[in-house]
């Protein structure tokens, strides 16, 4: 009776190891897998501890050294582990890997939220305040009240627009799915474009397209109209004279989105951090832009949410052109949820 009850144990004990989400696995005196479940089998791809990552090996000497139970935080590739390793008498060391890279993106997201509250907020919230004081002062000119509760307005919709990209990343980097359709990716530039094509004529410049057709794109219709709308506003903003070029084309497996300007460009120096967030080229062209340094960062996230890579070309004086690919499905079909 007691055998069989240790049996029925042992054995609902080897179950919850196996089908664990956490890595477990029993190392010998050699530092080699006597046991591990198939999640520890799957990360570490081998039995051989001499074969493991240096970060890892190097927890597990710790907590042989000292004979302690030793904790740590890991990071493998792209994925971070909270490792615990403890020494078993008679045997060598049991340790758990614990997959925490979803906290640790929480984590990075919170400080860079700190961040720009800190900065980026902080100035047109002092712009509000100084300015809200001018238009309360008796002696101020109706003029000057008028000037100040509109520098208030440009302060409020930068302050708007800068929550708004904050929240849209966020929802995107903490895997917030959102329901994939059917999509034409021309359809969608098209109405990006009468969307902003008043903002570029008011600054004298021309919006040219070559939207072919193509298959159907399994896609979030309002993330990939957010995508299109970023790309060519920042064309339109950054652009002083001449045109922006809107292409939808397909090659092999994939649809191409491309978006040309003529604008002031960007350095070598900047190139390789334009997708960066909060970053923003310091040339004082650059700067007269008003921007958060969020729209390309949210543009990138968009773009590989989809399966899709994203690169930019640019010349400083000649312009920049902006370049997306976004893998085709076959077999698609418009359904109720297509966008109207």
């Amino acid at each position: 009776m007691l055998y069989q009850e240790a049996e029925v144990e042992r054995e609902r004990l080897s179950l919850t190891i196996r089908t664990a989400n956490d890595a477990i696995a029993l190392l010998n005196a050699e530092g080699n897998v006597l046991a591990s479940n198939p999640t520890a089998h799957a990360i570490l791809g081998t039995e051989r501890g001499e074969d493991f990552p240096p970060s890892l090996r190097a927890v597990l000497a710790q907590a042989k050294g000292t004979g302690t139970v030793i904790k740590s935080e890991i990071d493998l590739g792209e994925q971070t582990y909270h490792v615990a390793a403890a020494p078993v008498a008679g045997t060598g060391l049991v340790f758990t890997m614990h997959d925490v890279t979803h906290f640790r993106q929480l984590a990075r997201l919170k400080d860079d939220f700190v961040a720009t509250v800190s900065h980026d907020l902080r100035s047109p919230l002092t712009s509000v305040l100084g300015y809200a004081k001018l238009a309360q002062m008796r002696n101020a000119t109706q003029q000057e009240q008028l000037e100040a509760l509109q520098r208030i307005e440009v302060s409020a919709q930068r302050m708007t627009e800068l929550i708004k990209d904050l929240l849209d990343l966020a929802k995107l980097e903490v895997g917030m799915a959102d329901k994939l359709v059917a999509v034409e990716l021309d359809r969608l530039a098209r109405a990006v474009i009468e969307e902003l094509e008043g903002a570029a004529l008011t600054k004298g410049l021309t919006i040219r397209y070559e939207l072919n057709p193509h298959p159907l794109l399994e896609a979030d219709p309002r993330l990939v109209t957010q995508m299109w709308r970023n790309l060519i506003d920042n064309a339109i903003k950054y652009t002083d004279k001449g045109t922006v070029t809107v292409r939808v084309r397909t090659a092999d497996n994939y649809v191409l989105g491309q978006v040309a300007d003529t604008g002031i460009g960007i350095s070598p120096v900047d190139l390789p951090y334009v997708f960066d967030k909060f970053y923003r080229a310091q040339s004082p062209k650059t700067k007269e832009v008003v921007g958060t340094g969020l729209g390309l960062s949210l543009v990138k996230s968009i773009v590989e949410k989809h399966g899709g890579q994203i690169w930019v070309e640019s010349e400083l004086g000649i312009g920049s052109t902006f370049t997306f690919s976004l893998p085709l499905r076959t077999g698609l079909s418009y359904g109720q949820d297509q966008l109207a």
